[in-house]
């Protein structure tokens, strides 16, 4: 009986003890799951960050090439009748960028012009004519109004054959050189197959224009796309990555890092690349192509957390054993840590008001007899007015709480706004200072009554601590909302702090002639106006500071219904 006594007494301990163990091994499974997310994610972000190399090299090798092209440009704008030899020792001397293959001029040249264009080139290059493309190879060229005709294509080692060429031929091709000619900017064909090398690449074009508008001819430069990536990206970035590159022009990828994004494990990067007025879709992947396995880190965890499950179990034992009465001291003594830390928390926020109020009362208490009526009065107004303050600041508080935990509730009914804002005046000892303009005309909105003479009474304290020596307040409407503006004639929120006064804690100005302000009052304002579906903003207007509350509008017959 006495091993079944014990077993009883000590059940309690047990299934703590079992609670512990369980619990603790859910701890160790999901510190574990967490560290292979982490593992996971890191891989991810190295892919995503050898994808923003890649494509941020492989941008600086596209803008080198078009560099190149607007320098060659350049020499056909500046000089009259280039020559052949004088465009080849130029291509020789500013040496093409790897991956483009050459760069190829064609002139414009009218029908009338041919005849003499053919023979001039005859003798630079014998056997010279202008020719059109077709699948069975060159034919004569039709007859067109215009012609561009490949007049140079250098280096030596482009395809000589393209000489004569006329640019316009190739199917395709037509409608793109019209769109550089109309818009004079450059513009690239789809990926494809290069005649020159036979490899994937793409053709750029780009327009020379004169300095009087005028087109004269066009360049062609033929890119090929992995000879651009070879020479743009590091070999040991290309060692580490599979990377694939696709046109993407008419349904642009959504790059991996961009806000929205999918979150996934893919572990696959995607970029956009703009090539002259084309697209590049690029995908990195890891090179290995190995999923990332379990860590290291995660065994680490595993067995660390298991050791460690079972000493808590152990020690939950131990501690499930002590009194009753040593396990309620320590309930009290953490009740008062907590009391202590919330007081910690508040005091220093409190602190402002709640000194006037104690100083005040004891000047009261210690000198009354000595005071005369008026002053004592004097004394409890001014206690009165530091109470309210901190009055203002514990409500606050408890809203910023509650909206903070979703939990701040507003009602819907009409509500006169001039009326209430008459209140807040009366309320705040303003209602001679400030006015209320709008005309007779009885606004209402569809909103809380306590909430708006919330926010009224926040937004003309701010402007009595920090505005001009005229106030106002202005009550407007248009079509379904009505506005109540509170105006003053001081020198406004700092430039760049215009949003930053609507969060909790900020404050733009350091003047204030009242009592502390723990910099909540905009930030409730504007979170209860969205809560009551309007808004309050900021603005300047004709040299005026404008807080403007808008909120839904109860027309007549709604208030009627």
């Amino acid at each position: 009986m006495s091993k079944i006594s014990h077993w009883v007494e000590q059940r309690p301990a047990l299934i703590a003890s079992a609670v512990v163990l369980l619990i603790s091994l859910g701890v160790v499974a999901a510190a574990a799951w967490i560290s292979q997310e982490a593992n996971h994610r890191e891989f991810d972000r190295q892919v995503e960050l050898d994808a923003s190399a890649f494509a941020g090299a492989l941008e600086q090798g596209v803008a080198e090439i078009e560099a190149t092209m607007a320098g060659v440009s350049g020499l056909f704008v500046a000089t009259d009748g280039v020559e052949l030899l004088e465009y080849r020792r130029y291509i020789d001397h500013i040496e093409l960028p790897e991956g483009l293959l050459g760069i190829a001029y064609s002139p414009i040249v009218t029908a009338q012009q041919l005849p003499e264009f053919e023979q001039d080139m005859g003798r630079l290059i014998p056997g010279y004519m202008v020719w059109d493309w077709s699948p069975d190879g060159p034919v004569e060229a039709a007859s067109h109004d215009v012609y561009l005709p490949v007049q140079f294509f250098e280096p030596i080692g482009a395809q000589r054959s393209s000489y004569g060429l006329n640019a316009t031929s190739p199917p395709g091709r037509s409608a793109l050189i019209e769109k550089v000619m109309a818009s004079g900017q450059d513009a690239a064909s789809p990926l494809l197959p290069l005649a020159i090398s036979g490899e994937v690449g793409t053709l750029i074009y780009r327009p020379v224009v004169r300095s009087n508008s005028e087109t004269i001819g066009i360049l062609t430069a033929p890119i090929e796309r992995d000879a651009l990536v070879l020479a743009s990206v590091s070999e040991a970035l290309r060692q580490r990555v599979d990377w694939t590159i696709e046109d993407v022009t008419d349904a642009p990828v959504v790059e991996t890092d961009a806000p929205g994004a999918p979150d996934s494990h893919s572990h696959v990067a995607l970029r956009n690349v703009e090539v002259a007025d084309r697209i590049w879709g690029v995908s990195v992947a890891n090179a290995s192509g190995v999923e990332v396995g379990v860590s290291a880190r995660v065994y680490t965890i595993i067995a660390v957390g298991l050791l460690i499950a079972g000493l808590l179990a152990a020690g939950t034992h131990q501690i499930v054993s002590r009194r009753q009465t040593q396990r309620r001291l320590e309930e009290v003594e953490g009740l008062l840590t907590a009391k202590e830390s919330f007081i910690a928390s508040v005091s220093h926020e409190l602190r402002t008001p709640l000194t006037g109020v104690l100083g005040f009362a004891e000047t009261l208490r210690d000198w009354s007899d000595s005071m005369s009526a008026d002053e004592r009065d004097e004394l409890v107004g001014t206690i009165a007015s530091e109470a309210g303050e901190l009055s203002n600041i514990v409500e606050d508080l408890i809203v910023m709480a509650r909206a903070d935990y979703g939990t701040l509730a507003v009602a819907a009914v009409p509500v006169n706004l001039r009326a209430q804002c008459a209140q807040v005046l009366e309320m705040v000892n303003e209602g001679q200072r400030i006015a209320i303009d709008g005309g007779t005309e009885v606004m209402r909105a569809s909103a809380d009554p306590a909430r708006v003479r919330q926010i009224i009474r926040n937004l003309v304290t701010n402007a009595d601590s920090y505005g001009g020596d005229r106030v106002r307040i202005e009550i407007t409407s248009q079509d379904d909302w009505v506005s109540i503006a509170v105006v003053d004639n001081g020198s406004g929120v700092p430039v760049g702090f215009e949003e930053t006064i609507f969060q909790p804690y900020q404050r733009a100005h350091e003047k204030s002639g009242k009592a502390a302000s723990i910099g909540l009052g905009l930030s409730i304002s504007r979170k209860l106006a969205r809560a009551m579906y309007g808004d309050l903003t900021y603005g300047r207007v004709d040299q005026e500071t404008h807080f403007v509350l808008q909120l839904p509008r109860l027309h007549e017959e709604q208030v009627a219904a």
